[in-house]
Order: structure tokens, then C-alpha cells, then sequence
């Protein structure tokens, strides 16, 4: 996988197609990897998907806890390696490319969100702590069992999944939170969001922007996006039907497909 340097990180990245049109950010405690379906099915579309700092295979840096440094961190890379682009992100990384869409709308120029919100509440802002308590020893099986039921309440239709499959996740996601430290810094900026909410601005937003919620997503509810999307001056909204939050692994074909769309869309109005 090449790597690039991007202020103090080393960032590993993985690309398709020539000119990335489409930079994927992944959530908390997962890694370029989790967008390995839409890379290969999203014919005709080049992208980039990179590990956020101190997940997967990019370095920890001289992190500071911050979502403002983890959106400087993607505005860099886009600055440096693609170029203006498209930015699909998803819940923790869709809050960093919301973030960067609202700072750097020359370098980000358009959006599409998965499983966002763009406040965090006392009940969230607490489970993050939590996490962040239980990240100390990522080799603990209390871990690992935390991992297991976060991944678990992440799906609407678990006993649908089969359980070689979804252990092989588990063990996917351990092995990009490594040692905890990246997993520990954006949930530190998760909680951060609790007195600092990126609502207000998104009403500043001047992009093509789309939201894309799951049906039965519990950790995002379906109303937590529909609040960015009804302060957007133009925004698009999708539901992926029959998911929870883990949408992309329960309905990666849907999750593709409405991606598909929405980037061709944010192309064309790009060029009108």
C-alpha cells in the first residue's frame, strides 16, 4: 500500500483508477479496508480510501484529541494527493468529512455521509468515554468482548450474519485499533463534538451534499441525519432499508449503489 506524508503522519492509503474522484473515510475502530466492496464495485469511479491517524497502518502523529485535526489531517491529503475532491465518509469519518466540508469547501467539494450526526449527546459523549477507558489494553478480553458488542448492536439483522463472518469483522476491527491509541484520539474528538456541535454550520455549507441514513440504525438514528440534511441549503437524503449502522456490512450492494448515485450527482451539479 503506498504511503504519503501528510503534516506529522505517515498516511497509508490504497486507491483505484487514476485522479481519485472520491476520498472514503472509515469509522472508528475500522480501516481503509472497510470500503474494499465499493472500491471494487464502483466501476468507472476512481477513489482512495487512507486509515485515519493511529488506525489501521497510519501513524499516531502528535495527535491532540481534536476533530478540527483529524479534517485538517483528510484536507491535507486531498491537498497533496488528489486534488479537490468528493469525500464519502461514515459516522466517525463522516464527521470528520462534514467537518472539512464546512472549513475547506475549495478542497472539498462535495460530500456524501453515511451513519453522521453532526452533534453528540450526554448518552453518546458517555459511551465514548467509556470506550476510550476500556482502549487502555486493547489486548484485554474485555476489549475485545466491547468490540463484539458495539459490532453486534451495529446490526440490524445479527442472526442474519454468519458467525465466521462476523468474527472475521471483530478480528478485522482489532487489528485496526492496534494499540488503542488512534481508536482513544477520535473518540476523544467524538466527545469534543458534545460542547463544540458542527450543527450550526451546516447551514453554511455551499456544496453538493448527501446524507445517507440505515433504517434501523440505533447509534445514529434516522432523525440524526435528517436534521443535517433539513439544514442544508441543498441536500439529498437516502435510507438504506433493512440495515443498522453497520450498513456497509449488511447491505454493501444498497450502500454501493446509493454512493454511485449520489457521486454521479454531485458530478454533474458540479459541472452545471
Amino acid at each position: 500500500m503506498p504511503v504519503t506524508r501528510v503534516g506529522d503522519l505517515n498516511v497509508s492509503y490504497c486507491y483505484t483508477g487514476s485522479a481519485p474522484r472520491l476520498v472514503f473515510v472509515h469509522g472508528l475502530g475500522q480501516s481503509k479496508e472497510s470500503w474494499a466492496y465499493q472500491r471494487e464495485h464502483l466501476t468507472g469511479i476512481s477513489s482512495l480510501a487512507y486509515d485515519v491517524r493511529g488506525h489501521g497502518e497510519t501513524s499516531l502523529g502528535a495527535a491532540d484529541g481534536t476533530l478540527a485535526q483529524l479534517a485538517t489531517d483528510l484536507v491535507e491529503l486531498v491537498r497533496t494527493v488528489t486534488g479537490p475532491a468528493t469525500v464519502v465518509g461514515f459516522s466517525l469519518g463522516g464527521v470528520i468529512a462534514l467537518k472539512a466540508v464546512i472549513e475547506r469547501p475549495d478542497l472539498i467539494r462535495g460530500a456524501i455521509l453515511m451513519g453522521t450526526s453532526s452533534v453528540v449527546g450526554t448518552a453518546a459523549a458517555s459511551f465514548y468515554e467509556q470506550r476510550i477507558r476500556d482502549a487502555r489494553d486493547t489486548s484485554s478480553k474485555s476489549f475485545e468482548d466491547a468490540v463484539r458488542q458495539d459490532t453486534s448492536g451495529g446490526l440490524a439483522q445479527r442472526a442474519a450474519i454468519d458467525d465466521a463472518v462476523f468474527d472475521e469483522y471483530v478480528d478485522a476491527r482489532l487489528a485496526a485499533i492496534g494499540d488503542g491509541s488512534g481508536f482513544r484520539n477520535a473518540a476523544a474528538a467524538m466527545v469534543g463534538m458534545r460542547n463544540d456541535p458542527l450543527q450550526p454550520r451546516v447551514s453554511d455549507i455551499r456544496v453538493p451534499v448527501h446524507v445517507i441514513a440505515a433504517a434501523d440504525d440505533a447509534l445514529c438514528p434516522v432523525k440524526a441525519s435528517r436534521m443535517i440534511v433539513d439544514a442544508l441549503p441543498d441536500g439529498r437524503f437516502h435510507v438504506i432499508a433493512d440495515a443498522g449502522h453497520l450498513m456497509n456490512v449488511e447491505r454493501p450492494a444498497a450502500v454501493t449503489d446509493t454512493i454511485d448515485q449520489a457521486a454521479r450527482d454531485i458530478t454533474e451539479r458540479l459541472a452545471a
